[in-house]
């Protein structure tokens, strides 16, 4: 019977074809392995879909099920709008976007298969062998990186999460984009986005992303990849889009900041497409190479009549999460020379405070905090409790085995002590089930979802209104986040007491069987 890991374990045969091997890894909506495709004899990559906070593993199939019952809306939400955009990406044909070879249904969730790559990540190589990247090498990726972009873009779809974790190399060098979890696991199909829209890296992600106001699009993708080649270049990793604000210290990407000579085209554009504003950056993949060739920068675009009306909001919101200042500070805050900009942060700081400090009240976080406290205590006294009876089980095992002087004997006391053993291991989880089942009818008595946190929340000025969508989403994934490691703890603690005791058994056995042969 499996037990509720986030992972499935070891060994595990999905579609009667793929066996996992090692879990490579979990984001905010997927599960990671690397898998052995039975059928082609290769190794491949499964990524499951496991929206944090909304699902858990069921101990009784090893399928995912809703945490609970309130949340059974999202997660039927979440798995619905897989169905349909897994779909469209299986028609992705491009040499450097990871294809996905094949898509199965079952277990309450979705998996996709993707080939294994052997040449590691970009995140890799800047890492261990930074200086061995050489310009003409690096431009030769960024430019094969733009084509699959524009690809992506030409059929509306929209990466969300390039960072250089995301770029792999396969095994003639050549790099692939990887890794969709943003883009299929967007709430809904337009490009409006909400502070739910999917999972991302925070120092890689623009500023409509991270607020979660404003119109997410090609321009998006674009800052995105910017961040990431600016990373490449300079080896620093470029600050937080909302932390910018207050203090904006990303420099023009001048010849002695770099690594390596490039062009200076490529610099001043890759600086542009990192701008706060979404109107300021290239538009389109199209745009960014015309202004790399021609040594210009991109013109002020009006996106969209709702762009006009949400500009305010963007950089509300980005004051907001910055610490919130008003809009009307906005303008002066990014002159460096603003008579506001020393006198501003202590009184913003004490305000944002404020609002965090009531939302937290209304998500009754602390207490929810305790509670998972309590749980994970009350496991670890129901794990000892149980190693306790193991180890009494096995001196009395290991005392009889000592005694035993023939094959039959060893038979008889092998049996009585295996059907001993397993009746405890059945009694231990059942212990564990109903523990679990306690803790979910606990934590259910907590508002999960921002909305419902957002609703008992009183708003006190344009800024907090501005911030506070955002501000409850990430206290409520702080809240998820909380009762998930319950749950893995649970899992975890509880499988590794089994393995052991087993162990233990096992090696007495066989010492047994040895001396009665």
């Amino acid at each position: 019977m499996p037990d509720p890991l986030f992972e499935l374990p070891k060994e595990t045969i999905i579609a009667g074809r793929y066996k996992l091997l090692k879990t490579l890894g979990q984001g905010g909506f997927g599960i990671t392995y690397r898998a052995y495709d039975m059928h082609e004899a290769c190794s491949v990559v499964l990524k499951e879909c496991f929206p944090v906070g909304i699902c858990m593993r069921d101990p009784e199939s090893g399928g995912i099920r809703p945490v609970h019952r309130k949340l059974e809306e999202r997660y039927l939400h979440a798995m619905n709008d897989m169905r349909k955009e897994t779909k469209t990406l299986s028609g992705i044909r491009h040499k450097h976007i990871v294809n996905i070879l094949d898509i199965i249904w079952g277990n309450g969730s979705v998996f996709y298969v993707m080939p294994w790559l052997s040449g590691g990540t970009l995140r890799e190589m800047i890492d261990a062998q930074p200086t061995s990247i050489t310009a003409e090498q690096s431009i030769d990726w960024l430019r094969k990186l733009l084509g699959a972009l524009r690809y992506l873009h030409d059929r509306g779809i929209i990466h969300r999460d390039i960072k250089p974790a995301n770029i792999m190399f396969d095994e003639q060098g050549e790099p692939i984009l990887i890794d969709f979890g943003a883009a299929l696991n967007r709430p809904e199909r337009t490009t409006d986005t909400t502070t739910t829209q999917g999972a991302f890296s925070r120092s890689y992600a623009a500023p409509e992303q991270i607020t979660g106001k404003g119109h997410v699009g090609p321009w998006t993708d674009i800052y995105s990849l910017s961040a990431t080649w600016y990373e490449l270049l300079t080896g620093k990793q470029p600050e937080e889009a909302d932390g910018r604000l207050m203090r904006d210290d990303l420099q023009p990407l001048a010849e002695n900041n770099v690594r390596f000579p490039y062009p200076i085209e490529l610099l001043a554009v890759l600086r542009q497409n990192m701008a706060l504003r979404p109107a300021e950056r290239c538009q389109s993949v199209d745009q960014w190479v015309q202004c790399w060739e021609d040594g210009t920068l991109p013109k002020l675009t009006t996106i969209s009549k709702k762009t006009s009306r949400n500009a305010w909001l963007v950089g509300g919101a980005l004051v907001a999460l910055g610490v919130g200042v008003a809009l009307l500070a906005w303008k002066n805050l990014k002159t460096e020379d603003s008579p506001l900009r020393e006198g501003v942060q202590p009184a913003v700081n004490e305000a944002t405070s404020h609002l965090v400090n009531r939302v937290r009240t209304a998500a009754r976080i602390d207490e929810l905090e305790r509670t998972c406290n309590e749980y994970l205590r009350k496991n670890e006294e129901l794990v000892a409790e149980q190693q306790k009876r193991m180890e009494e089980l096995l001196a009395r095992f290991r005392n009889e085995a000592d005694k035993v002087a023939t094959h039959e004997d060893a038979d008889r006391l092998s049996t009585r002590f295996e059907d001993e053993r397993s009746a405890l291991s059945r009694a231990f989880l059942q212990e564990r089930k109903a523990l679990a089942d306690r803790f979910t009818k606990a934590h259910n008595q907590f508002p999960t979802s921002s909305a419902v946190i957002r609703k008992s929340v009183r708003v006190e000025s344009v800024n907090e209104e501005v911030l506070l969508p955002a501000l409850c989403q990430e206290i409520a994934d702080e809240g998820a986040m909380r009762v998930a490691n319950v749950y893995s703890d649970f899992a975890l603690r509880g499988g590794k007491c089994d393995e052991t005791a087993l162990r233990a058994y096992s090696k007495i056995l066989k010492e047994m069987s040895e001396k009665a042969l």
